[in-house]
């Protein structure tokens, strides 16, 4: 579960300039057509729950995974967002702590990553609990309920209008509204069961379930949900004259009195925030195309740059885990094809599943006795080149499940911190010295 809080928090780290920058579009493009706003918020949402990054060449976003699955087990862990005024402000604070507590043998990191993740996982449960409990609560609520019409309803214990249900979602009404505040609360709530504004609001809550500890998260959902309102709003007063949206205003001012239950319902949708709807409602005029081409214009590039990671052709993808550690020695590229040597070997291996591959430490690749041993082992089989330098991956595979193809290794086994040494040459390519405990 550790690895999957790991990813969980570099999700909810590079989403953060992506929040932020819809909010300042929001902001400049006001006049702008709402359900363009709710559009980018569903880009928020893709990039959260889709486990498979989107890369761009046009990305802003340096690094897709600023926290190293392997970060406990490194020498000196550090955060890499790919930003160094972040990573200056960050890794000291970060190396002073890990190293006052590994003078004392705690790993303060592991324990963050242990404790964080137990802890996540109670908020995970609590926001659903409060989810199932609210709804509950709710539909006892509406249990004396009559049907009017066909998805209809009206009961005499709730003091607004609201849509509840996802796979059927009725609309309640409290009884005794009539005329034409009805007609208009009614024209309202259907507008949002034709939009599917009913499904939108609970899979972002449980979207916000899985983030509850990001702030700006948080930020999201509540202008998600008010966009939502203004998207409708908009929708459902398309065409109509100034004392009619008037009219329509009041009805939604009358239904907003003593209705906080309902709006803390993450599964019921029903009026929120409608001071800042009226107003939208009655200075709302239809905007001009070239608004609306620019909107679509700078909403595509914020999609493009701050949805979408750094797109590097020299990355190599592997089908395992692979933490490159932070290495002062040795950049990726030196890393992957050390990798690619180890691999080229390991793929000799029948029946063997490589599972994850991580790099040693730069103290353990500069001591000079490995160097020393490394060339020893040259020296051994005759050949003359002289090692500069040398590096050292651990990795996790499970052995064959067959006598026939385990060789050496036990049957249908998991082997964990097995080491693959490898030395090089100045200017030289790597070479596997050897493999094992």
């Amino acid at each position: 579960m550790e690895r999957c809080f790991i990813m969980i928090l570099n999700n909810a780290l590079t989403v953060s300039v992506l929040i932020f920058a819809i909010i300042v579009l929001r902001l400049l493009f006001q006049k702008a057509p709402k359900r363009l706003i709710c559009f980018l918020w569903v880009i928020v949402a893709v990039k959260l729950i889709v486990p498979v990054p989107l890369e761009s060449t046009f990305s802003l976003i340096p690094n897709r995974t600023p926290v190293s699955v392997g970060i406990a087990s490194q020498q000196e862990p550090m955060l890499e967002t790919g930003l160094k005024p972040v990573d200056a402000v960050v890794n000291p604070v970060i190396h002073e702590q890990f190293t006052s507590a590994r003078a004392i043998g705690v790993n303060v990191i592991q324990v963050f990553l242990h404790v964080g993740t137990i802890v996540w996982i109670i908020g995970v449960f609590g926001m659903l609990a409060y989810t199932a409990a609210t709804y509950i609560l709710l539909k006892r609520g509406v249990r004396a309920s009559i049907r009017t019409e066909q998805n209809i309803y009206e009961c005499d214990d709730i003091p607004g209008s609201f849509i509840l249900g996802i796979v059927r979602p009725k609309i309640y009404c409290p009884s005794g509204m009539i005329g034409e505040e009805r007609e208009y609360v009614l024209k309202h709530e259907k507008t949002h069961i034709k939009r599917k504004d009913y499904l939108w609001k609970p899979l972002g809550f449980v979207i916000l379930s899985f983030y509850w500890f990001q702030p700006l998260c948080w930020i999201a959902y509540i202008l998600f949900c008010r966009d939502i309102e203004y998207a409708c709003d908009e929708r459902a007063t398309m065409g109509e004259d100034k004392q009619w949206k008037a009219d329509y205003c009041q009805a939604l001012l009358n239904c907003s009195v003593g209705r906080k239950r309902i709006a803390a319902c993450p599964v019921a949708f029903g009026e929120d925030h409608v001071k800042g709807r009226v107003k939208n409602i009655m200075n709302y005029k239809k905007p001009a195309v070239w608004i609306v081409l620019l909107a679509i214009a700078a909403f595509a590039v914020v999609s493009v740059c701050f949805a979408t990671t750094k797109k590097n052709d020299d990355n190599v993808e592997y089908h395992f885990t692979c933490d490159y550690g932070s290495s002062k020695l040795y950049s990726k590229e030196d890393m992957d094809e050390a990798i690619q040597t180890i691999m080229n070997e390991f793929n000799n291996w029948k029946g063997c599943e490589m599972h994850s591959i991580r790099y040693g430490s730069d103290q353990t690749c500069s001591e000079g006795d490995n160097l020393s041993w490394m060339q020893e082992l040259e020296n051994a089989n005759d050949n003359k080149e002289t090692f500069t330098e040398c590096i050292m991956f651990e990795c996790d595979f499970h052995s064959p499940k067959s006598d026939a193809d385990a060789g050496g290794l036990n049957v249908d086994e998991e082997y964990t911190d097995w080491q693959w040494w490898l030395a090089r040459s100045e200017d030289g390519p790597w070479k596997l010295m050897t493999w094992g405990y």
